[in-house]
C-alpha cells in the first residue's frame, strides 16, 4: 500500500490546483520552469525541438512519435486560431493511444467549441479499463468545462475498489467535490457515502482529500460527517485540513 508524506500531499494539492487553473483558462497546462520564471510557451518548446509554428510543421507534429509534441501542436494550432485545427486535432485524437496525449487533446477540443472534445472526454472518463489518473484528469476537463455528470457513476465505483490507492484515486476524489452539484439524488447519496467511508481510509492523504470534497459537496449532513471523524483523527496534517473544511462549512451556513 502506498504511503504519502506531507511534503507529497503538499505537492499533489499543488498539482490539483495547477490542473484546475490550466482547465479553467481552457488551454493544455504548460511545463513550468524555476520558481518566479514565466512559464514556457507551447510554441517555445516546439521550437527547441526543431518545430516551427507553420500550419505544415504544426499539421505534421500531430502525428509525432512524441506524445508531448503531439500536445503542444494542438495547442500551438488552437492558439493561432488555425482555421483547419478541429479538423486536424479531432484526426489526431482518432488515433491517439497515449492517455495523457488523449485527455489533452480532447481537452482543447473543448477549447475551441468543438462538441466532439466532450464527447471524447466522456468516453474516457466512462471507460472502466483506463487508468484511474487518466479518467480522473477527463472528469476534471468536462467539469471544468461546466460538464461531466456522466462520469460519476465509473468515479464512484473506483472508490468503492478496496484495493486502489493511487495518485489518480486523490484526484478522482476531488473531483466528487464540484460533480456532486450536477449529481441526482442517488448519485448523490452514494457520493456521501463513498466519501464517508474514505474518512476512515488507511491513508491520511485520502481522509484529507474525502474531507475537502465533502466540505465542497455543501450537503446538509456534511459538517457532522467530518466532525465525528475528526474525533477519530490522530494525524495532525488531517485535523488541521478537516478544521479547515469546518470552518468552510461554517461560514457559508
Amino acid at each position: 500500500m502506498m504511503r504519502l508524506s506531507a511534503d507529497a500531499t503538499l505537492m499533489g494539492t499543488s498539482l490539483v490546483l495547477f490542473t484546475l487553473a490550466a482547465i479553467a483558462q481552457s488551454t493544455p497546462p504548460t511545463i513550468h520552469g524555476e520558481r518566479n520564471t514565466a512559464p514556457i510557451r507551447a510554441v517555445d518548446l516546439l521550437q527547441t525541438k526543431g518545430i516551427d509554428s507553420s500550419h505544415a510543421s504544426l499539421a505534421a507534429a500531430l502525428h509525432n512519435s512524441d506524445p508531448e509534441i503531439r500536445i503542444e501542436a494542438a495547442a500551438v494550432l488552437a492558439e493561432k486560431n488555425d482555421p483547419e485545427a478541429t479538423s486536424l486535432i479531432e484526426s489526431a485524437l482518432a488515433s491517439e493511444s497515449n492517455p495523457k496525449a488523449m485527455v489533452l487533446l480532447a481537452s482543447t477540443l473543448m477549447s475551441l467549441d468543438d462538441p466532439a472534445g466532450a464527447r471524447r472526454l466522456t468516453e474516457i472518463c466512462t471507460d472502466p479499463s483506463l487508468p484511474d489518473q487518466t479518467v480522473a484528469d477527463a472528469a476534471f476537463s468536462l467539469v471544468f468545462r461546466g460538464s461531466g455528470a456522466q462520469c460519476i457513476d465509473e468515479l464512484t465505483k473506483r472508490l468503492r475498489d478496496p484495493n486502489k490507492v493511487d495518485s489518480g484515486m486523490y484526484m478522482i476524489i476531488q473531483t466528487l467535490g464540484p460533480l456532486s452539484k450536477r449529481a441526482s439524488p442517488v448519485q448523490q447519496t452514494e457520493i456521501l457515502s463513498v466519501l464517508q467511508n474514505h474518512l476512515s481510509d488507511k491513508e491520511p492523504t485520502i481522509r484529507l482529500f474525502a474531507s475537502h470534497a465533502l466540505a465542497q459537496t455543501g450537503f446538509p449532513n456534511s459538517a457532522e460527517i467530518i466532525k465525528t471523524a475528526l474525533q477519530q483523527e490522530a494525524e495532525l496534517m488531517v485535523r488541521a485540513g478537516m478544521e479547515s473544511d469546518l470552518a468552510m462549512l461554517t461560514q457559508k451556513h
